[in-house]
């Protein structure tokens, strides 16, 4: 039908404009982090000590709540893998050991894999242009 052919339009018209934003999105993010890591980073570091890291990073963890842990948690898992130069993984491992032993149950049994169909999977999916996964969001 016209109606049908016209939506199809409009969704994809949406899919671009989406995907054009998640990828401006992406690199003004990255540039961002780029320039904390080399700038801030060491600062925060030479400033605390590791027990005043610990601290804040708990903070940060119990001020997300479950859900926001749930969504929020693999992302920083990944940052941190990401910009972590040293060869054992020395911040992750430290960042990881520091959450709570049921955050990291609920990370390994479900919230890892559903980060990467659900989450990221949605944003890479829309940074190279394609439709994401039918079923896939955020939640």
């Amino acid at each position: 039908s016209k109606m049908g052919v016209a939506g199809s339009g409009k969704r994809s018209e949406i899919l671009v404009g989406l995907s054009r934003d998640v990828r401006k999105y992406a690199t003004n993010l990255y540039e961002h982090l780029d320039e904390e890591e080399v700038n801030v980073v060491p600062l925060i570091r030479q400033g605390i000590t590791e027990e005043e890291m610990a601290a804040k990073e708990q903070e940060i963890v119990q001020g997300l709540g479950l859900e926001g842990a749930k969504k929020g948690l693999p992302w920083i898992m990944e940052s941190l893998d990401f910009y972590d130069e040293t060869p054992t993984k020395v911040s992750v491992s430290k960042f990881y050991g520091n959450l709570p032993p049921p955050l990291r149950l609920f990370m390994w049994a479900s919230w890892n894999s559903a980060h990467a169909t659900q989450n990221k999977g949605v944003v890479e999916a829309l940074a190279l242009g394609e439709t994401p996964m039918k079923g896939a969001g955020c939640c």
